[in-house]
């Protein structure tokens, strides 16, 4: 393939991997708005207790089996991901519950075996995770998928959508729309635990653009990409185009195409995340405080990490509905539209690959490629390569790195 110029527009996961990937067989130029790479990536510092908690304002947790590329190309740029283990609270105030798994005290056990059948319900259910991650079936949601293991609907109804939605910090009614694939393989063995970067998923970002050479242009918004008579970008010629934006800016960006159809047809919902220091999110009890809590209210939900668990410094993410009471000693703050994923989200997939390269015109962004993570957000930067720089020397070591059988 002849040597082209690519516009890459957005440098979040997708669109710095794109770029990696298509830098020695094309003149890439990077457009990004805000003033750094790494989209919804971003590590924030917390000075704590006379130490630094790393805290993240985006992705954070990835998983053998469901991130083993992503895993890959942590690997090819130096980094090694450590594994932790996991622990969980729920603290249910609707139902005067207080579940902590596992139990480390006495107490903490008496309240699991009072409340065992809904434990041995939720153990089944991600027991069955494997089975619904290899079938890719869209069309079950959580329910259904509960259902066919003949669990009781008040599992269901009490603790399994509720655990999930304040996972996702959104609503049970949105939740319940949620296909039980999405859900389950972004939890897929993260109860038996997780990798996490020293330094923050910010080490990542920084390692990958050190990696990339290309021409980078931040607090660079593009207002107009235009594709009668050739490829331009806010009035610059180009060959080619790769979109690496949400669905909604990218319908934005793309008006005149018959593609903007199908990404009008994807939906979100408005979420935020605080990075605080209020205690009073977490459990009352501090023997009761796990890695990730959850708070089940009549009013909302809300799941807090303690991102200072290693260090056990008083350091907090929150995903906080809108609406609702914010955390005091507050260090960060992010709004940022979330992917709403349904049962119609393979179909719209399917939708958008036809339009691939039509124009001149590519996408790339988790809601691409099967479900709303980053492995999603690399998987659609790989698949963009392909067709672009098939024998794209990091192409190629990065699949060489990735274990056989891992989509994309």
């Amino acid at each position: 393939m002849n040597r082209q110029r690519i516009a890459i527009v957005g440098g979040g996961g997708a669109g710095l991997a794109a770029a990696w990937l298509l830098q020695h067989d094309h003149d890439v130029t990077l457009f990004e708005q805000e003033a750094r790479l790494g989209g919804h990536a971003q590590t924030v510092d917390v000075a704590s207790d006379g130490g630094v908690v790393h805290a993240e304002t985006g992705f954070k947790y990835f998983l053998d089996g469901s991130h083993e590329t992503l895993l890959a190309l942590m690997k090819l740029l130096g980094l090694r991901p450590l594994r932790r283990r996991s622990s969980l609270t729920i603290v249910d105030r609707v139902h005067d519950r207080r579940l902590v798994l596992p139990p480390r005290t006495p107490g903490q056990l008496a309240h699991v075996l009072r409340h065992l059948p809904l434990v041995l319900a939720l153990r089944k259910m991600m027991a069955s995770a494997g089975g619904v991650v290899e079938r890719r079936d869209w069309s079950r949601t959580l329910a259904d998928q509960a259902a066919a293991l003949k669990l009781p609907e008040r599992f269901t109804r009490e603790l399994l959508v509720p655990l999930c939605a304040s996972s996702w910090g959104t609503t049970v009614e949105q939740m319940a729309t949620f296909p039980a694939y999405s859900v389950m393989k972004n939890l897929w063995k993260g109860a038996a635990g997780f990798h996490e970067l020293p330094g923050g998923v910010s080490s990542y970002v920084r390692a990958l653009a050190a990696a990339t050479a290309v021409r980078v242009e931040l607090d660079r918004p593009v207002r107009r990409i235009e594709t009668d008579g050739g490829v331009r970008v806010d009035g610059q010629p180009f060959d080619q185009v790769v979109v690496a934006t949400p669905a909604w800016v990218a319908a934005d960006l793309l008006p005149a195409l018959p593609v903007a159809a199908v990404l009008r047809s994807f939906r979100w919902f408005d979420t935020r995340i605080f990075i605080h220091g209020d205690p009073s999110f977490m459990p009352a009890a501090r023997r009761d405080w796990s890695v990730i809590n959850h708070l089940f209210q009549r009013e909302a939900l809300a799941m807090t990490e303690w991102s200072g668990h290693l260090e056990r410094r008083p350091v907090f993410r929150s995903w906080v509905p809108a609406g609702t009471r914010e955390p005091a000693s507050v260090h960060a703050r992010r709004d940022f539209r979330h992917l709403v994923v349904t049962p119609q989200q393979a179909d719209l997939q399917r939708r958008l690959e036809e339009h691939q390269g039509q124009s001149g015109v590519w996408l790339a962004g988790m809601y691409v490629t099967d479900v709303d993570d980053h492995e999603s957000a690399l998987l659609s930067a790989l698949r963009v390569a392909t067709a672009l720089a098939p024998r794209s020397p990091t192409l190629q070591r990065l699949r060489a790195a990735t274990p056989p059988g891992t989509p994309g």
